[in-house]
């Protein structure tokens, strides 16, 4: 009875195939909210897509958030775009530093999704590995979108390049990469 079911079972992943697809959208909408970290007024970026149907019903290999690098003439300062879940539903039109969240400045996973380091004079484009928290939301965890904003430690949001970033969001993608299994 073991052979049996360990030849059924061995022909099931033999007969399964899996093909590969890609797929790129706009972000859905994005707003940009303001307001005092320590001392200072920053800003940080809301972002909301849904994840299309082809995504949702096959297994992720990997999904980007890719936009335009933020270039700023006249500057060489370096430093970092954190991406993290937001935990609260939100819309653009009313979406405030002190509404609707909880903590002012947004209510969002306390760990970091992903990171990446940039420099007002990179032209390379700002790319953000979301698989992780793309996979949550396909699995069921509530898709209230993404903030971005500067690390603590480079003031808890944008300054300068604030409104560089408004921009370039005009032209955000979200890259998906996925396979559909078949059996």
């Amino acid at each position: 009875m073991k052979v049996s079911a360990t030849v059924a079972v061995l022909a099931g992943v033999i007969l399964s195939t899996a093909t590969a697809d890609t797929m790129s959208i706009d972000i859905g909408e994005y707003a940009y909210i303001a307001g005092p970290v320590r001392g200072e007024t920053r800003g940080r970026a809301l972002l909301a897509f849904s994840l299309p149907q082809a995504v949702q019903q096959s297994r992720i290999d990997c999904a980007m958030l890719q936009c335009p690098s933020i270039l700023i003439p006249d500057t060489g300062f370096t430093f970092a775009v954190d991406a993290y879940r937001v935990t609260t539903p939100w819309e653009r039109n009313t979406a405030r530093w002190d509404y609707p969240w909880r903590r002012p400045g947004g209510d969002f996973d306390s760990v970091r999704a992903c990171r990446f380091p940039t420099a007002t004079t990179d032209s390379h484009p700002i790319v953000l590995d979301i698989t992780e928290v793309v996979k949550q939301w396909q699995s069921g965890r509530a898709n209230c979108g993404l903030i971005l904003k500067r690390p603590d430690y480079e003031g808890g949001g944008f300054s300068l390049e604030g409104l560089p970033l408004r921009q370039v969001l005009d032209h955000a993608r979200v890259k998906f990469y996925f396979s559909h299994v078949q059996r």
